[in-house]
């Protein structure tokens, strides 16, 4: 007997048009699906609702379960504290796949405790009401990935030979390398609420500066250009009027906040300023 998932397919029905036959889309995927176990239903036409075999969704969540259990593993292991005991909570971590593969794959792995609560979906929702009430709640964070900036860094053979050298300031007279990752944070960094981050940069050009934040999985990333590096946004500074080299100084400044990062460019010598917010996601 087969087990079916029914699900409301809402995403299919903006991708096509309110003239497509979701009976057709359907056959022509089971048309050309070998495996009986694998075909699809489809239990509501107009309303785009899809019954899907359960071997689908094993499959589906399995795969994402075994990324869980990847990162739970590599947090244990790089962790410079002890680590005794997993908590696991929202409601995902109610689904019994997901639980087997933690138990299966870091259970028999690791001494440590594992711990559910009796109604895990409640924690996130309650945690948002609570720090609604209360942003105090909360004063630290880990950060989700390493985050910074495109930036020309000083040349450094043994990081920056895969690129080539420029030669960048007649006053210094140094070479630079471009397209460089220059890092504000990293990833699983802990940062306090309120807490500044301060970040020198020079100018580009004499009056216009364009500044690109990029975030990325990856604890020490060289270049911006790396797989797994994703720009976030960008934004334009313009200090009001050309400057030398020797004045295009800038400080980049951010400043966490409960749910977002507040960034501040500020130019030392006309003291302008420009300011713009990323949300944590």
């Amino acid at each position: 007997m087969k087990q079916y998932f029914p699900i409301s397919c809402d995403l299919l029905k903006d991708i096509f048009n309110d003239n497509t036959d979701i009976n057709d889309l359907v056959k022509n995927y089971n048309d050309s699906c070998n495996d009986d176990e694998l075909k699809l239903e489809v239990i509501g036409k107009k309303k785009w609702i899809i019954n899907f075999p359960y071997k689908i969704m094993y499959n589906f969540i399995k795969k994402q379960a075994n990324s869980i259990c990847e990162i739970i593993k590599n947090i244990l292991e790089s962790s410079d504290e002890e680590i005794n005991s997993i908590i696991l909570v929202g409601g995902y971590s109610s689904n019994d796949i997901l639980i087997s593969e933690i138990k299966q794959e870091i259970l028999s792995l690791y001494n440590i405790n594992f711990l559910q609560p009796e109604r895990p979906y409640l924690s996130v929702m309650e945690g948002a009401v609570y720090f609604g009430l209360d942003s105090n709640k909360i004063v630290q964070r880990k950060a989700k990935y390493t985050f910074g900036i495109k930036a020309n860094l000083e040349w450094n053979e043994k990081l920056h030979y895969k690129k080539g050298k420029k030669y960048c300031s007649k006053i210094q007279q140094k070479y630079c390398c471009e397209d460089c990752f220059s890092i504000f944070f990293r990833i699983n960094q802990d940062l306090e609420l309120g807490q500044e981050i301060v970040h020198n940069c020079c100018m580009i050009f004499p009056r216009y500066s364009d500044i690109e934040f990029y975030k990325t999985l990856k604890v020490n990333p060289i270049f911006i250009d790396e797989d797994g590096t994703e720009k976030t946004g960008g934004m334009t500074f313009d200090a009001g009027k050309d400057y030398p080299l020797e004045e295009r100084a800038c400080k980049i400044i951010i400043r966490i906040g409960g749910t977002f990062y507040d960034i501040k460019v500020k130019h030392l010598k006309s003291g302008k300023t420009l300011r713009t917010k990323f949300e944590f996601n």
